[in-house]
């Protein structure tokens, strides 16, 4: 199966989705969608990157873009077909299971469904893991974006304060 062919479906489902949803996708921009495209590219074995599709009759009717590791799949960009009488079959959870039974026969401990509390992920048992980032600014542009990521944590901790400056940040700015 052409990665392309794959990648590029697994686009237009998600569009159709976030347009049902009235959401913005990520790959609605550009910059995203050619930075998984370019993943996708340079890891043409498939050690780093994970593509997977459900294909039926030559259509592909579910699809899931994620990044490997030695004990685990991390679940990025999952999408399915919703139109028509798919969306009566739970292509995404079967694509799930699927890939939770690649990952068990190839060596990988866990399937992650990564950032989000959709309500589908608690359809499978899931445990949460605390989260942590680590930065160390090694130029002084670095400094600056390490400064202003630890402000945002800061007023984030405080949503009444995060809320007043996203206010003031965009009356300034013309963005919110």
């Amino acid at each position: 199966e052409s990665m392309a062919r794959v990648y590029g479906e697994l686009v237009v489902q998600r569009r159709g989705r976030f347009e049902e949803q009235g959401a913005t996708d990520i790959l609605d921009h550009l910059v995203w969608r050619d930075f998984y495209a370019d993943l996708l590219q340079r890891d043409p074995q498939g050690r780093f990157v994970g593509l997977f599709a459900i294909e039926v009759g030559g259509e592909i009717v579910a699809t899931e873009f994620g990044l490997l590791t030695e004990e685990c799949f991390l679940a990025l960009l999952p999408s399915y077909r919703r139109d028509g009488d798919w969306r009566r079959y739970g292509l995404g959870q079967i694509l799930t299971i699927e890939i939770m039974r690649w990952c068990a026969e190839n060596g990988r401990a866990r399937y992650d469904m990564t950032i989000g509390d959709e309500a589908y992920k608690f359809d499978y048992a899931p445990f949460e893991t605390a989260l942590s980032a680590l930065m160390i600014p090694v130029t002084a542009r670095g400094y600056a974006a390490a400064l202003a990521w630890r402000t945002k944590e800061r007023l984030r901790a405080n949503p009444r304060l995060f809320a007043a400056t996203k206010t003031v940040l965009g009356r300034l700015t013309g963005r919110f």
